[in-house]
């Protein structure tokens, strides 16, 4: 039986696995055989968690983002593919957030909340429906018309704006 692995080793199974990745060309997939050979632990059960620090450190660090390819091992992305992760990542947040407002909505007794309770109650559900309404496929394209006409990142003020002009 293997003995369980401590926090330090998890770190020094998250470097290995980190450098091995680092030297991935962009398209290139790093076959999960390969990475659990590195330290010698399937990276896709017990040594998932020193994956995800690896990828997680080349992320933040490299600005190098892997995507996992079913059952074969993790895919070094380009640019262009890093932008079409952004659809789905917009798609499972808009998602959770219409999840979080029905929660929410289910609360029986709101009178019966402390003062604190009602006020967190409030504000989730008002932070949780602007994300939702920000992140509906209607707005979606209403900012993408809006980043077209000026080719740049939107302030906070101009991405209103655009919700403002194109519910008309």
């Amino acid at each position: 039986m293997l003995a369980q692995r401590t926090i330090p080793e998890f770190s020094v199974d998250g470097r290995k696995l980190a450098e091995l990745l680092s030297k991935a060309e962009i398209g290139e997939v790093v076959h999960y055989s390969t990475l659990t050979a590195e330290i010698k632990r399937d990276v896709q059960r017990g040594g998932r968690s020193a994956l995800n620090a690896a990828r997680k450190q080349l992320l933040h660090e490299n600005q190098m983002v892997f995507a996992t390819v079913t059952n074969t091992g993790l895919k070094r992305l380009s640019d262009a593919e890093k932008v079409a992760t952004g659809e789905q990542a917009t798609k499972r947040i808009h998602r959770q957030a219409v999840r979080s407002v029905k929660i929410m909505q289910a609360v029986h007794d709101f009178a019966g909340l402390t003062p604190q309770l009602q006020a967190k109650h409030n504000s989730y559900l008002s932070a949780y429906g602007v994300i939702a309404e920000v992140t509906s496929a209607k707005n979606r394209r209403q900012i993408e018309a809006a980043v077209a006409i000026t080719p740049r990142v939107l302030e906070l003020e101009e991405t209103l704006k655009a919700f403002r002009t194109g519910a008309k």
